[in-house]
């Protein structure tokens, strides 16, 4: 769909390394549901997916190993659903050296 948009913009697939960010606003529903209960996918489904079909067809960048970090949120449901997607560029990092940070795993830090 965004294919000829990009092209006639004269978008060339990155290789940068980046940050992919999500918000998935699942289907709207006529029953209400908590947000527990409420029906959608697995949050890890929506990225694989997308990310997968964007890489397919060399659309948006070359490879998905220039994504080192994902962030999927969920927000509030709609009618049909809808999935934003942002690659936000970033400075690579040398996570070779990263040390595990247990505080930001058990939800200390931000």
């Amino acid at each position: 769909m965004y294919a000829p948009i990009l092209k006639a913009l004269g978008w060339k697939p990155t290789n940068k390394s980046c940050e992919v960010r999500l918000i998935v606003q699942p289907p709207k529903k006529i029953q209400s549901y908590s947000a527990s209960k409420y029906p959608r996918y697995d949050i890890d489904n929506y990225s694989k997916i997308l990310i997968d079909s964007l890489k397919g067809i060399d659309l948006l960048f070359k490879d998905d190993n220039v994504f080192i970090q994902e962030k999927v949120q969920l927000a509030e449901p709609i009618t049909g659903g809808c999935v934003w997607l942002s690659c936000v560029f970033i400075a690579e990092t040398n996570w070779l050296d990263r040390k595990v940070d247990f505080e930001w795993l058990a939800g200390r830090q931000a």
